[in-house]
């Protein structure tokens, strides 16, 4: 079972978002005016921390999920402050790039066998890579980022309003000795 949270950044209603959220039972929080992305990620794990959730998964709206993706990765959430997945385009994190972990060619039509390709490879052991930075496009954090925060309710520095804000808290992490990691059997096409 998961719970979804849609944070809007003040589509307007004509779209159709709010009601979408509203007629499948999602939880919806949308702004009056635009703030950017990392203004979203705040309110995510402001939403995330008042509710008492053991684990966040921020992701873009872009992105799709295969079949069996969260076992590895919420598992890995126990071992590591910050985790992302394998992917397609992981964007300028090239270490969470699919040809590194499989043979297939990432396809949207693919997901769930790239998802059962890596779960195989590396079921049994190998199954987190300790890496720098993880790619804002799809990552997690447990409870334990409260110690990561940049100020008290805020994990990620406002003044990134829409870029860099995973890489700061990534740097932040590490200052405070904590560690971030792939997650080798979690994909996500990207």
């Amino acid at each position: 079972p998961w719970d979804l949270l849609v944070v809007d950044d003040a589509t307007p209603d004509e779209v159709g978002i709010r009601d979408f959220c509203k007629k499948h039972g999602v939880a919806f929080v949308t702004k009056e005016k635009p703030s950017g992305l990392i203004n979203s990620w705040n309110l995510a794990y402001q939403y995330f921390m008042s509710n008492g959730y053991n684990f966040c998964i921020l992701s873009n709206d872009d992105v799709r999920f295969p079949k069996r993706f969260s076992k590895g990765f919420l598992d890995g959430l126990r071992k590591f402050d910050i985790i992302g997945p394998v992917s397609n385009d992981p964007g300028i994190s090239k270490g969470q790039k699919t040809d590194r972990f499989s043979g297939m060619q990432p396809k949207e039509g693919n997901i769930d066998k790239i998802q059962h390709d890596i779960s195989h490879k590396y079921h049994k052991y190998d199954r987190y890579q300790p890496i720098r930075d993880v790619n804002g496009f799809c990552f997690g954090f447990s409870r334990s980022a409260k110690k990561f925060e940049f100020s008290e309710g805020l994990l990620f520095d406002p003044k990134h309003a829409n870029y860099d804000g995973e890489f700061d808290l990534c740097r932040r992490v590490h200052r405070r000795q904590g560690k971030t990691a792939i997650c080798k059997v979690s994909y996500v096409f990207h």
